[in-house]
């Protein structure tokens, strides 16, 4: 109250809240409360002997950053409860059996240890056997029905995977058409073979797996056939007659020969050297005329079997054309050497040749045993359709010159008639 009695306000102005506490301000006294700018718009206050300065932004970025790190905290707490129930175990089936794998489990995994067995195909021979086992297709794995590209990637929660093993694969096959040369066929046995069919070579188409080689079929596209000779011994139902024949000339004691069956109006065989018949090619010629047959023994005498094939070829040729060159006969029956001729040798010549032909009757005259004994080995031997060896050349011939008129009386004695080798196969 003021000395007049009346009431006097002061400065000191408040005000409450709802509460009943002050929120006002001193005006006298800034420092005790704040402007009514201040407080109207919440800006700032005074300050003592300076400017007001802001409070209500620093205010707003301490709430922003508490909310932030509280978001970011409550996020790694989000994260770190992610990751954790990532890494848990969980359910997948591998061909409808149930199972449990670890989180970044791969499909390699469960293959490497035995959860998921697959197996590629094996590669097979021709014949079924396996040639080289897993090379056949690969195996495959799906998920949910979807083949897996890449074995290494994780597998995911709840798969269900199936698998499917590869095939089995068969090797390729490979034809090839090869000639089947003929074969040499000897029938029968005698002093006398003969060529009976010409071979001819024939073709196989063959089917064979190309790695393992193992054949699958044998086709024969062109029938072989063989070479095919019959042997035989004349069989003269009791007609007495003999050939006689006589090996490697012509030489000087061929004329002899002749003169001696000239006598008995005999004919013979000479089974002539090429290289003799250039050197007397005359008595060859005489031979002809007279009536006697003509054939080849060979260009020079060899061995034949120790010759190749194209050697013993050339030897019958040889002598063939010789002989060809001397009378004008071509002939085709031929004595081997020693008698050594087998099918080797008849292939070789089966083209020159048609008739092969050895002996009954050895004199052997060649081992020189005489006249007398030439003779004896005649008459002991002989039989109707027999083949008797002599020679009119190779070497001193003089035995046989004085033994063939004593056996060619003999045995015209004896009821034998003379024939060439030719006449004698009339009784083949």
């Amino acid at each position: 109250m003021t000395e007049d009695g009346k009431t006097q306000h002061t400065s000191d102005h408040r005000m409450q809240d709802g509460h009943g506490t002050d929120v006002g301000y001193d005006a006298d006294c800034p420092r005790r409360g704040t402007s009514r700018r201040a407080h109207r718009r919440g800006t700032g206050v005074e300050t003592p002997g300076g400017p007001s300065r802001t409070m209500g932004h620093g205010a707003f970025s301490r709430r922003g950053f508490i909310v932030a790190g509280a978001v970011s905290v409550m996020a790694m707490a989000g994260w770190a409860v992610f990751r954790f129930v990532g890494s848990l175990p969980f359910p997948i089936s591998i061909n409808d059996v149930p199972m449990t794998v670890s989180a970044g489990t791969t499909y390699q995994d469960l293959v490497d240890g035995g959860d998921l067995v697959v197996h590629a195909g094996d590669l097979l021979a021709v014949d079924g056997t396996v040639l080289t086992p897993l090379a056949g297709t690969p195996s495959t794995i799906y998920e949910a029905g979807v083949p897996v590209s890449d074995a290494r990637k994780p597998i995911p929660h709840g798969a269900v995977i199936t698998s499917a093993n590869g095939d089995d694969v068969t090797e390729d096959t490979v034809t090839t058409t090869t000639p089947e040369p003929y074969t040499t066929l000897i029938d029968g046995a005698g002093a006398i073979s003969t060529l009976v069919q010409q071979g001819i070579d024939g073709t196989q188409t063959q089917v064979a797996g190309v790695q393992s080689g193992i054949v699958v079929s044998t086709t024969e596209t062109v029938a072989m056939q063989p070479l095919t000779i019959t042997a035989a011994n004349a069989k003269t139902a009791g007609d007495k007659v003999v050939a006689l024949t006589f090996d490697d000339g012509p030489s000087p004691y061929t004329p002899a020969i002749l003169d001696a069956l000239a006598v008995r109006d005999a004919r013979g065989t000479f089974f002539t050297l090429g290289s003799q018949v250039e050197e007397y090619p005359t008595y060859s010629v005489r031979a002809v005329s007279e009536g006697h047959q003509v054939a080849t023994h060979s260009y020079s005498h060899p061995n034949m079997f120790e010759l190749t094939s194209e050697q013993v070829h050339d030897e019958v040729q040889l002598g063939i054309s010789a002989l060809a060159t001397a009378t004008g006969v071509t002939t085709t029956t031929f004595r081997a050497p020693y008698g050594n001729w087998s099918e080797r040798e008849w292939a070789a010549t089966s083209d020159l040749i048609t008739r092969q032909v050895i002996w009954n009757v050895d004199t052997e005259d060649w081992k020189r045993p005489g006249a007398d004994a030439i003779v004896s080995n005649v008459m002991r031997n002989v039989k109707p359709g027999r083949i008797i060896l002599m020679h009119d050349g190779g070497g001193d011939r003089s035995e046989d010159v004085a033994a063939l008129p004593t056996i060619l009386t003999n045995l015209a004695n004896a009821g034998y008639r003379f024939v060439t080798v030719d006449e004698l196969t009339a009784y083949l």
